[in-house]
Protein backbone atom coordinates (compact mmCIF):
# COMPACT_ATOMS: atom_id res chain seq x y z
CA UNK A 1 0.00 0.00 0.00
CA UNK A 2 1.62 3.58 -1.24
CA UNK A 3 0.17 6.84 0.08
CA UNK A 4 -1.74 7.62 -2.84
CA UNK A 5 -4.03 4.81 -2.36
CA UNK A 6 -5.25 6.82 1.10
CA UNK A 7 -5.11 10.17 -0.36
CA UNK A 8 -6.84 8.36 -3.79
CA UNK A 9 -4.28 10.95 -5.48
CA UNK A 10 -1.92 9.31 -8.90
CA UNK A 11 1.43 10.15 -9.40
CA UNK A 12 2.32 11.14 -12.78
CA UNK A 13 4.09 8.16 -14.61
CA UNK A 14 8.00 10.22 -15.11
CA UNK A 15 8.03 10.30 -11.39
CA UNK A 16 10.61 8.13 -9.83
CA UNK A 17 9.48 6.81 -6.58
CA UNK A 18 12.53 5.98 -3.90
CA UNK A 19 11.70 4.04 -0.46
CA UNK A 20 13.85 3.28 2.47
CA UNK A 21 12.16 1.06 5.01
CA UNK A 22 13.12 -0.48 8.08
CA UNK A 23 12.18 -4.02 9.57
CA UNK A 24 12.82 -2.69 13.07
CA UNK A 25 10.97 0.29 13.00
CA UNK A 26 8.45 0.47 15.58
CA UNK A 27 5.47 2.83 14.44
CA UNK A 28 5.17 2.22 10.50
CA UNK A 29 5.19 -1.54 9.10
CA UNK A 30 7.56 -2.02 6.83
CA UNK A 31 5.33 -4.08 4.42
CA UNK A 32 3.02 -0.54 4.26
CA UNK A 33 5.76 1.40 2.84
CA UNK A 34 6.72 -1.17 -0.40
CA UNK A 35 5.92 0.28 -3.34
CA UNK A 36 5.54 -2.18 -6.38
CA UNK A 37 6.53 0.70 -8.63
CA UNK A 38 9.37 1.79 -7.03
CA UNK A 39 12.96 1.22 -5.37
CA UNK A 40 12.63 -0.34 -2.33
CA UNK A 41 15.77 0.13 0.10
CA UNK A 42 16.55 -1.47 3.15
CA UNK A 43 17.89 0.14 5.87
CA UNK A 44 18.42 0.13 10.36
CA UNK A 45 16.96 1.79 12.51
CA UNK A 46 14.11 3.01 14.73
CA UNK A 47 11.29 5.16 13.19
CA UNK A 48 12.11 8.73 14.60
CA UNK A 49 15.95 7.79 14.43
CA UNK A 50 15.84 7.27 10.77
CA UNK A 51 15.46 11.21 10.40
CA UNK A 52 19.13 11.29 11.60
CA UNK A 53 20.64 7.91 10.52
CA UNK A 54 23.51 7.84 8.62
CA UNK A 55 22.95 5.12 6.42
CA UNK A 56 19.71 7.01 5.12
CA UNK A 57 21.66 10.02 4.27
CA UNK A 58 24.28 7.69 2.48
CA UNK A 59 21.78 5.92 0.08
CA UNK A 60 19.70 9.45 -0.29
CA UNK A 61 23.79 11.05 -1.67
CA UNK A 62 23.91 7.61 -3.85
CA UNK A 63 20.61 8.10 -5.50
CA UNK A 64 20.97 11.37 -6.54
CA UNK A 65 24.45 10.87 -7.96
CA UNK A 66 23.04 7.91 -9.84
CA UNK A 67 20.34 10.23 -11.23
CA UNK A 68 23.07 13.17 -11.83
CA UNK A 69 25.17 10.69 -13.72
CA UNK A 70 27.82 11.88 -11.02
CA UNK A 71 30.79 9.01 -9.07
CA UNK A 72 29.83 7.56 -6.35
CA UNK A 73 30.36 8.18 -2.95
CA UNK A 74 33.95 6.65 -2.22
CA UNK A 75 34.77 5.89 -6.03
CA UNK A 76 38.06 7.56 -6.35
CA UNK A 77 38.08 7.03 -10.36
CA UNK A 78 35.63 9.62 -10.80
CA UNK A 79 33.66 7.32 -12.81
CA UNK A 80 30.19 7.42 -13.30
CA UNK A 81 27.59 4.79 -11.50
Amino acid sequence: MWFRADVGVERPSRTRIYIDLSYEDDVVDWRSCVDEGGSNFQVRGKHVGLTVNREVYRLIAEILARRANLPAIGDSSGAAM
